[in-house]
């Protein structure tokens, strides 16, 4: 997962740090939540937090079970009709 990060002044304010750029985070928030950067320009840099260490849904017992009925609970959609 990517995402854009702001190196802000340490004197901004919340509301200045999150409500101003709903698109950019503050670099020090991303940085907590693990992520790493990977390109610098200026106050502005890319992070990225790998999602490598997710686990795959075993095909039997109950967590598959689980999985399963919540798959089949979702709504579908009908197919239109003409």
């Amino acid at each position: 997962m990517e995402a854009f990060a702001y190196v802000y002044d340490q004197r901004e304010d919340f509301e200045a740090r999150f409500l101003q750029h709903r698109t950019i985070f503050p670099r020090d928030f991303l940085a907590d939540l693990g992520f790493r950067t990977l390109r610098v320009d200026g106050r502005v840099e890319l992070m990225r937090l790998e999602l490598g260490g997710l686990l795959e849904v075993p095909s039997e017992g109950i967590v598959a079970e689980l999985v399963r009925r919540a798959r089949e609970a979702l709504v579908r959609p009908e197919p239109a009709r003409l």
